[in-house]
């Protein structure tokens, strides 16, 4: 960006402090759920050791790098982040000696997904700080240098290009993002296989040799059923969400022939911010019901052609025991991967929903008149 960009950006964008940014990041999403800002309680220096890990990585590019990296590795990375070992270096004043000095560094560092694809307009997130000045002089840190300075001036705020953290909307989003998924994890996939010992002494308990195979197909059903179990519960709160996004079509469908200017003003105003095509391409993928098929039909199969032959020793029931144990692993790691996929999907939903509704409540509250019934029909979808 030239400098007349660098401060169009500027002034187009909202900003926040640290103080700022850190009294939003207290608050439950949803205001009602919210009681003392106390959401999320991670501690104020942990939080501005992520900044720097991300700020750091950022620079180095470290979200930037794919070659070497499989697909499914990248898709990994975008859903949760890179982490890497690095090596940089950190530039110091010192006043003893009255000049530059240079340090070097090899830490773990993270960078956090951005969600800018989800702002009106793929709004860039941006922090600015202190460390900036201290990762060196080039285009890039010059750049956020100059932004800085430029804030400060349009804030009137006397620092001198020194105000530690600055960051626009977009990158607080994705901070609070961060900050829940650290705070409130979530384990993706909660089966396990079942344990080579345990299918070893249920193949064992058996009088007769073509029990064996039965058994093992009885273990299979099982785990399948269990899958199927998982998908359900995976597709129930997928609907919670698809709901959420039908409820907000029906509040356009409801209000057309009562107020069709206001409705067809909202419209207008939505789609020149990229947001209204965008919110109907979303929920037509969130649609999309998740489906895992095991087929262990095949499975069996494959066992049974392997083993048919055999009088059942302990060797080979343990042989049958491993390939069950490896069927089921390999079928729970390509699962947790669907899964991903999946909630990544629902993830983008649920946050471009968020930034929709805001924006769809900004968009009523600004009509001249008749716009109590419209307040109050976004307030019963939950868009306060």
């Amino acid at each position: 960006m030239n400098k007349k960009e660098i401060k169009e950006f500027v002034k187009d964008n909202k900003w926040f402090t640290y103080e700022q940014a850190e009294n939003e990041l207290r608050k439950h999403w949803n205001s009602d759920c919210d009681k003392d800002g106390d959401y999320l309680k991670i501690k104020r220096r942990q939080i501005q050791k992520i900044l720097r890990s991300d700020i750091i990585g950022t620079y180095l590019e470290m979200d930037k790098r794919e070659v070497g990296i499989t697909e499914e590795e990248i898709f990994m990375k975008k859903l949760y982040g890179w982490t890497a070992e690095e090596t940089f270096y950190l530039e110091y004043y010192d006043s003893e000696r009255d000049d530059i000095i240079e340090e070097e560094y090899t830490e773990k560092l993270h960078v956090f997904p951005k969600y800018d694809r989800l702002f009106p307009n793929n709004e860039s997130s941006m922090i600015l700080s202190t460390w900036d000045e201290q990762l060196g002089a080039d285009e890039y840190t010059e750049m956020k240098v100059f932004m800085r300075e430029v804030y400060e001036k349009v804030s009137q705020l006397d620092t001198r290009g020194n105000t530690a953290y600055i960051m626009n909307e977009s990158y607080l989003f994705a901070l609070k993002h961060e900050l829940e998924r650290r705070e409130y994890p979530t384990k993706i996939v909660y089966l396990k296989p079942h344990s080579p010992k345990e299918i070893t002494k249920n193949l064992s308990n058996t009088k007769y040799d073509y029990d064996i195979l039965q058994n093992s197909d009885i273990l299979l059903k099982d785990f399948n059923e269990q899958i199927e179990n998982l998908v359900i519960t995976h597709n129930k709160a997928k609907d919670v969400e698809i709901e959420r996004y039908f409820n907000i079509d029906s509040f356009f469908i409801k209000w057309q022939n009562t107020y069709p200017e206001a409705i067809d003003q909202i419209i207008s105003s939505l789609k020149e911010k990229e947001l209204f095509e965008k919110f109907f391409k979303i929920k037509s993928e969130l649609s999309n019901s998740f489906i895992f098929d095991l087929n262990i039909k095949k499975e069996k199969e494959k066992l049974s052609d392997k083993y048919k032959d055999f009088t059942f020793t302990e060797d080979k029931i343990k042989s049958i025991s491993s390939s069950i144990y490896s069927y089921e692993k390999y079928q729970l790691e390509k699962l947790e991967i669907e899964i991903s996929k999946d909630n990544s999907i629902i993830l983008e939903a649920t946050q471009f929903r968020y930034i929709f509704g805001i924006t769809l409540r900004e968009q009523v509250e600004a009509l001249p008149s008749n716009n109590e019934l419209l307040l109050s029909s976004l307030d019963n979808i939950g868009i306060r």
